[in-house]
């Protein structure tokens, strides 16, 4: 497909009002309806389509044959929704859909699954319940399938649509998420099943972002447990992260939509402590980090299920919730709408006295809201689907704003024109402006046809604020089939009944698909062939018809021996386009034959259009002097760091304790191999092969050489690159970064925050610590060269087993001279602080279970302070460490007392602790920080001396050493407690002890002021 382009840009004045109005939920469905029969039925998803109207589908127990089971459950609905259509499609099994979307050409997409029949049809099927996507018409007749599946149960749950035709379709095959892309011929291009870390796992919404990326949201099950798992694919199917939240924080994440260029927005519940379930809210960035949280949800067990994004940039979410009403035991409707921080804007409920739930919420271009679901209410139907509006259309006020649009590409599904009754799709590319949501808005199609107007309207979605958004508009025309060549379509659009800039002509190219023809041919092979050498010969491939042939590809066998390329793909071929390659063919010496036979043969993409074709090649006697034989084998080389080895460093940068260095590279080629084939590259400083050969010296064969040489070190980091080149090519080592740090310490942190249930933010002290600590090293911070972090914020990694091995890696590390005595290792935890009655002090671990104290908590001296003990540097630990359960025996402390920490510290040289409260108190965390009150006060405190503010740096040395710290701390930490909502139980005073004989840890060094 070649698509033409315009870059026609219009700036436009439209009449907007000067703020959007929030989208009121009404108390009551403005209309409601139920459909069904069966007393089983059920509607999950909708959409609208390009003529206004509602497409719902779901789940019901009625048919219209023979079919046993459940069936897909389709209806078209009018602008009022009403049934207009009622389709229930299905075979003799269980079937039922998940989602629907309008294709681009106006089609309708539903995926579900459809389980094996017993049938004749059972062929098509691959085992169990398989992945079921269907390609109706806007009428509900089914133009087209693709059944997919394994041995397992599998699910198609989502089908996302691409701008050249192709879809991502999302889905579930046995305990494995499943992604996979197909082509507008369905045909399968790329497809990935995927677990998060072995753990079952279940895709249950997704959405696409930039660059064809697709984001999943889902759960992953550990022991049990539910735990939300997200994760990103690039366009060709590779994963690019992928993670799960704790389980106190998201159980399931049911759907996910994208918000704009940057954020993504995902909903569903989560299981709280007291066995209860709650809605949720959150927004995270294109790599998964979380942006915002909330829960949402009141008494009563509540569950959001589905969200979409609202004009004004607004979401609203909905699901099913018994906190309507006190002690209920039925669940109702429940709409919710929050902005994008997920703070509660407006909540309504619909139902009955009987249970009744909400799956899907749409916004309609005309700014209306439509709700759908399952309901109860009527008793002797049993369950009937439910749709209804709940929220009025949005009248547009006059205001002129301007903004423009982009008239794109034209999709031709053969690549060149139209043909008749063939489907079609514009893109135009609409930049929303900020602030300004957009509503009613419309495109005009128009064409001359036997000397009068062909007009179609097609309705299109609302834009959130400064959404940019490329919309298709569906080419729904009935053009006629005498019509041939190139006409001229008008293209209008329009937000209500003002058009918006002038009208844009494109091209509409119309024709009848001619087939392609392939024709392959070679040039003339030599009249005899001679063993033991390699012969080449060009290969011709020409399309000789009026078609364009789709993804052609050429495959070619021979005589058994004989060595011949396997495949070749050649990619789309257009009418009297050819393409020539030269292919080598191995001949070995001792083949029996007395001639070789080779059959190439050219298929296009459905192997609608293939050739054939034997060559027959006869043999000569080797002659007395073979020319030399000419390998089929593919030239190589490759090279690997020996010294120092970057894998045994953990990919970190390697602390070198001298200031030269010698390195070592392993170098193996097919090719002969030198000194001049070999030099580094320093510090980015381009090097010229064969210099300074006094400082190489090589070893090994002409083929497998180690090159060592001696690099001189300044301080800081020198970046070392090695590149080798012969006949055979080029290859470039990973980088190295060697830090030679004779006067400055590094810093070796390791930040560690443990989620809880009853915590919402220790995940984020140490993430927000050690983000301080490495941002600010560099320009505002001179105190260390180099700093190194371990950032442990995830329940699996802040398992106790997990903490242990990141201290025991410290351990490794200073064997391996990585951490020098003039280092500083840094301990930071934020977590549960726990006192046993024998007064131990203990961390609660993510696994932590009060029966199993020794195996899910770390004992702070022996298991964190003690071991450490042998690393000979200058250690500092933080603790914020707050807990809940006033009252309990086993909360009554949460940190040591002032002399059994003079004990600890007394035991070691330049050892500092610095303890978030006292014993006996508390310590707190609070939505107005977002951290805990020790960790808030540190980090502003950290902040407002990078920045210079009086008062700080006590002795107005330029540095900010633990003893200066502490002192504003215990002033800023009783402050921000004594100002909680709700007033605090206890109050929290920080604690300080460090080695009286060692100066105080200096943590920043500022630049002096020029």
């Amino acid at each position: 497909m070649k698509p033409f382009s315009y870059s026609i840009a219009l700036f436009l004045y439209l009449f907007l009002p000067l703020t959007l109005p929030a989208q009121q939920l009404e108390d009551e469905p403005i209309i409601e309806h139920l459909y069904g029969r069966s007393g089983q039925d059920r509607l999950v998803s909708m959409v609208e389509n390009w003529e206004g109207t509602i497409a719902a589908v779901g789940q019901t127990n009625q048919s219209n044959g023979a079919a046993k089971g459940s069936n897909i459950y389709l209806l078209l609905l009018d602008e009022k929704l009403k049934r207009t259509t009622e389709v229930y499609i299905g075979r003799n099994g269980d079937d039922a859909a998940h989602r629907i979307r309008q294709d681009l050409d106006g089609r309708y997409l539903i995926v579900g699954h459809s389980e094996t029949p017993a049938d004749r049809q059972r062929d098509k099927y691959f085992g169990k319940k398989d992945g079921w996507l269907l390609v109706l018409n806007e009428s509900g007749q089914t133009e087209t399938e693709l059944i997919l599946g394994s041995k397992e149960n599998d699910v198609f749950i989502e089908v996302l649509l691409l701008p050249n035709g192709d879809k991502i379709i999302v889905g579930n095959s046995g305990e494995q998420a499943w992604v996979l892309r197909i082509n507008a011929q369905l045909k399968v291009l790329w497809q990935k099943k995927v677990q998060y870390h072995g753990l079952p796992t279940q895709a249950l919404g997704a959405t696409l972002g930039g660059a064809e990326q697709v984001f999943i949201s889902g759960y992953a099950e550990e022991e049990s447990s539910r735990k939300m798992w997200l994760a990103a694919f690039d366009a060709k199917g590779t994963q690019s992260w992928g993670k799960i939240f704790p389980a106190a924080e998201a159980t399931e994440g049911a759907n996910i939509i994208r918000i704009d260029e940057k954020s993504l927005a995902v909903t569903g519940y989560v299981n709280t402590p007291d066995h209860r379930e709650e809605g949720f809210f959150c927004r995270i960035d294109l790599n998964g980090n979380v942006q915002a949280y909330k829960t949402i949800g009141g008494r009563e067990d509540d569950r959001l299920s589905n969200l979409c994004l609202l004009y004004n940039g607004e979401i609203a979410l909905i699901g099913h919730s018994r906190s309507f009403a006190r002690g209920s035991r039925r669940p109702t409707v429940w709409a919710v709408r929050v902005d994008q921080d997920g703070f509660l804007q407006e909540e309504a409920y619909y139902g009955s006295k009987l249970s009744d739930e909400g799956c899907a919420i749409l916004q309609r271009g005309d700014g209306s809201l439509v709700a759908l679901g399952a309901s109860n209410q009527q008793i002797l139907k049993g369950a009937q689907g439910w749709v209804a509006q709940i929220g009025e259309k949005l009248d547009l006020k006059p205001n002129a704003v301007s903004w423009n649009y982009k008239a794109g590409q034209l999709y031709y599904p053969n690549g060149q024109y139209l043909s008749p009754n063939e489907r079609s799709f514009l893109a135009v590319h609409i930049d929303a402006p900020p602030g300004k949501g957009l509503t009613h808005l419309r495109a005009k199609l128009s064409y001359v046809q036997n000397d009068s107007t062909v007009t179609r309207t097609i309705k299109l979605p609302s834009l959130a604020p400064g959404q940019n958004e490329d919309l298709h508009i569906p080419l729904a025309l009935a053009i006629s089939s005498d019509l041939q060549g190139e006409i001229p379509l008008e293209v209008q659009l329009f937000q209500g009944k003002q058009k918006m800039g002038s009208s844009t002509r494109i091209p509409l190219r119309l024709g009848r698909l001619s087939k392609p023809q392939l024709e392959l041919s070679a040039n003339t092979f030599p009249t005899q062939v001679e063993r033991g050498t390699l012969l080449r010969n060009s290969f011709t491939l020409r399309n000789k018809g009026q078609g364009t042939a789709r993804a052609v590809s050429l495959e070619l066998h021979g005589s058994k021996g004989l060595q011949i390329p396997k495949a070749i793909s050649i990619g789309d071929l257009a009418p009297g386009e050819y393409r020539t390659y030269e292919l080598p063919f191995g001949v070995p010496a001792n083949f029996a034959e007395d001639s070789v036979w080779i059959r190439g043969r050219v298929a296009d993409l459905m192997l609608e259009h293939t050739q054939v074709v034997d060559w027959h090649l006869p043999l000569a006697a080797a002659s007395a002097n073979p020319p030399a034989k000419e390998s089929l084998q593919k030239d190589y080389l490759t090279a690997v760091w020996l010294h120092p080895n970057p894998d045994h460093f953990e990919g970190r940068g390697i602390v070198w304790g001298e200031n030269e260095i010698y390195v070592q590279v392993k170098a193996v080629s097919n090719k002969t191999l030198d000194k001049p084939n070999f030099c580094l590259e320093i510090n980015g400083k381009p090097c010229v092969s064969g210099t300074k050969m006094d400082e190489v010296s090589i070893k090994g064969t002409a083929y497998s050489r180690t090159y060592t040489q001696r690099v001189k070190l300044t301080e800081g980091t020198t970046t070392i690159r090695s590149k080798v080149q012969n006949e055979a090519g080029k290859m470039e080592t990973e980088p190295i970064q060697i830090i030679y740090s004779p006067s400055k310490p590094n810093l070796h942190l390791v930040s560690i925050g443990v989620p809880a249930v009853d915590l919402k933010y220790t995940h984020r002290d140490a993430r927000d610590f050690a983000r301080v600590m490495l941002q600010s090293n560099g320009q505002l911070n001179q105190q260390f060269q180099s700093v190194f972090v371990d950032t442990l914020i995830q329940e699996k990694t802040t398992a106790k087993t997990e903490i242990l091995k990141t201290l025991r890696r410290l351990q490794y590390r200073f064997a391996d001279r990585q951490i020098g005595p003039q280092d500083l290792i840094l301990v930071f935890i934020s977590s549960h602080g726990i006192n046993t009655p024998q007064g131990v002090f203990h961390i609660a671990a993510s696994d932590y279970d009060g029966p199993f104290l020794q195996e899910t908590s770390l004992d702070f001296e022996k298991e964190i302070i003690n071991y450490l003990a042998s690393i000979s540097c200058r250690k500092l630990f933080l603790i914020d460490a707050c807990h809940s359960g006033a009252g309990s025996e086993e909360y009554a402390s949460s940190q040591l007392s002032g002399e059994r920490m003079n004990q600890l510290t007394g035991g070691q040289k330049g050892l500092s602790l610095m303890m978030s409260c006292r014993a006996n108190e508390y310590s707190y965390e609070d939505d107005q920080w977002q951290n805990g009150a020790f960790t808030q006060a540190m980090l502003h405190t950290i902040e407002q001396f990078t920045r210079r503010v009086p008062g700080i740096d006590l002795n107005q040395d330029g540095a900010l050493d633990i003893k200066e710290l502490y002192t504003h701390l215990e002033k800023e930490v009783p402050k921000l407690v004594q100002n909680k909502r709700p007033k605090p139980q206890t109050s929290q005073q920080p604690l300080l002890v460090s080695d009286p004989l060692s100066s105080p840890v200096v943590l920043f060094q500022l630049p002096k002021n020029k």
